[in-house]
């Protein structure tokens, strides 16, 4: 394959939407990366803009809707909810179509794409789809797997309230701040808590703002630091998105709450894990679920044979994985 390869990915990204669907494109576009130079993006809004922190998005390039279609690529990449746009790639005139799809997606299948990648599935749909099929619960990337391991050389929690770093991401959409207000009281209640909220960059000088009162609040926006945090504190506070998911596989102790409708079937399929110490619904937030917390995970830290009442297991996609099937699609790497 010619070091001219043009690969596009359509990726959903707005205030609204959030970083999720840019987040999984992570471990596709470090994959990519072995066959072309030239990858862009095309979204609503440009994330390199409003996000530019964000290191993986460093070596591609965002264009509109309208330049996409000026310009011919080898091959096209879909992660959307935006039907107009999976209804116009149907159409391109382009050799090489990947779509992925995840729990959302109730139709049948399309002939179209040469491949599809169907996330927060552990088994395969029961369907006739004639081209590559790749299925999992997550797309992992290099990093998420460092710090996997870094986690995991991390060693015994602490077990004091007074020592514990909790993470709260609740996601990259503008739709969090009432959320994270709601969090408010629990903040207060538990001063010796270190909680560190991660945000989107258009929130972050509301969130200080408001929680410039809160000794032991840090606001941060979205960055390589994330993965950092993650591997380091005692435990989650997530939606049941892309985070959650994530948090299962660097094997995290997680407090999820069910706030989107487009992650409810991750929330109902995966709130037994073994690793959620806590699982409620939106009018929960306000709730004693911190004392709950507290209690099961200070017992969690002095049982080491702890062991969960479920056999649920994260399915992986991996970059070696992704990259046969690149490969079976006829790429090849560069030199």
């Amino acid at each position: 394959m010619k070091l001219s390869l043009k690969v596009l990915l359509y990726l959903d990204y707005d205030e609204q939407s959030g970083l999720g669907h840019i987040s999984r494109s992570r471990a596709i576009i470090e994959t990519l990366s072995s066959f072309t130079n030239k990858i862009y993006i095309s979204s609503k809004m440009n994330p390199l803009d409003v996000e530019p922190q964000i290191g993986f998005l460093n070596e591609v390039k965002w264009i509109s809707y309208e330049e996409a279609e000026l310009i011919h690529f080898d091959l096209v990449y879909v992660d959307t909810y935006i039907f107009e746009i999976i209804s116009k790639v149907e159409h391109l005139n382009i050799e090489r179509k990947i779509l992925l799809i995840d729990s959302n997606y109730t139709q049948k299948l399309p002939s179209w794409p040469d491949m599809i990648i169907d996330l927060e599935q552990i088994t395969p749909r029961n369907c006739n789809f004639r081209g590559t099929y790749l299925f999992g619960d997550i797309l992992v990337h290099s990093e998420l797997e460092f710090t996997k391991q870094t986690r995991k050389n991390h060693g015994v929690r602490k077990s004091v309230p007074s020592n514990l770093t909790v993470v709260v991401n609740f996601g990259g959409s503008i739709k969090i701040e009432t959320y994270l207000r709601q969090l408010g009281l629990t903040f207060l209640n538990n001063r010796e808590i270190h909680y560190i909220i991660y945000s989107p960059h258009s929130l972050i000088e509301r969130l200080k703002k408001y929680f410039q009162n809160y000794k032991n609040v840090e606001i941060k926006r979205f960055s390589p630091n994330y993965l950092n945090d993650l591997a380091m504190c005692d435990f989650l506070v997530t939606n049941s998105g892309t985070s959650f998911i994530e948090g299962l596989y660097i094997d995290v102790p997680m407090v999820v709450f069910n706030l989107f409708p487009n992650a409810e079937l991750n929330f109902e399929k995966l709130r037994y894990s073994r690793q959620v110490i806590y699982s409620g619904l939106t009018n929960e937030l306000e709730s004693s679920w911190q004392s709950d917390v507290l209690k099961s995970f200070q017992s969690r830290s002095k049982s080491s044979n702890f062991k969960s009442n479920d056999d649920l297991k994260i399915e992986i996609l991996g970059g070696g994985i992704i990259k046969s099937a690149l490969n079976g699609l006829g790429l090849t790497e560069l030199p």
